[in-house]
């Protein structure tokens, strides 16, 4: 059985590359959340960002980081990052979809 979409139009090559650089930000900004870095760091580190839009995803993606637990395991970690990752690019073409 193929998955129906209910999209109509195919997302284009610019839609996905911009959800594949927002969850490599995801991977970042959670593997250093899962390595004890300040979330204040970070958020001082967004603000470079000069496209408003882009800071915006950039600050909200640290919240949701900090949102999560921090893990003791390196395989644990490892698991945060990538369901973290994960979950940005599913959002990320969620959000384009509309």
């Amino acid at each position: 059985m193929f998955y129906k979409s209910g999209q109509s139009t195919p997302l284009s090559e610019d839609d996905l590359n911009h959800c594949k650089l927002v969850s490599l930000w995801a991977n970042g900004t959670m593997s250093l959340r899962q390595e004890g870095f300040s979330m204040a760091e970070l958020m001082d580190l967004s603000i470079q960002e000069a496209d408003p839009d882009l800071r915006r995803i950039r600050q909200n993606n640290i919240q949701l980081a900090y949102d999560q637990l921090q893990y003791h395991t390196r395989a644990e970690k490892e698991r945060a990052v990538l369901e973290f990752e994960n979950a940005t690019y599913r959002a990320c073409l969620k959000g384009l979809k509309r």
